[in-house]
């Protein structure tokens, strides 16, 4: 991402501490991408205070997505409910999990 246009000035300090938080986004297009969507105002504030917390910059999508997707076919009923115990303070709408799901799939090819 060579020149980033950014939504207002919230959404470019926020891309700031992303990338302090996780420096491999200066090298790595992946990472880029995937900070530059997290740091949107309306999905950062919802996880701000946790991002430090992140092995990655997506990992409130992928908590969110533990939390709440429904069982799979695959999946025991242990399996599922222990995956549903992990804590989250924060909802996503339905555009949030849009943008959360294409971060994640421009991130890893999910």
């Amino acid at each position: 991402m060579n020149q980033l246009t950014f939504v207002d000035e919230q959404h470019k300090a926020n891309y700031q501490i992303y990338k302090e938080t996780f420096p491999l986004s200066l090298k790595d297009v992946e990472y880029q991408t995937a900070c530059y969507i997290s740091a949107l105002p309306v999905l950062f504030f919802k996880f701000k205070n946790e991002i430090q917390r992140y092995e990655t910059p997506l990992e409130w999508f992928i908590n969110w997505q533990m939390k709440y997707l429904e069982q799979s076919d695959d999946e025991t009923d242990e399996e599922y409910e222990e995956r549903q115990q992990i804590h989250i303070d924060y909802d996503l709408t339905s555009s949030m999990q849009q943008l959360g799901a294409l971060a994640l799939n421009l991130f890893n090819g999910y």
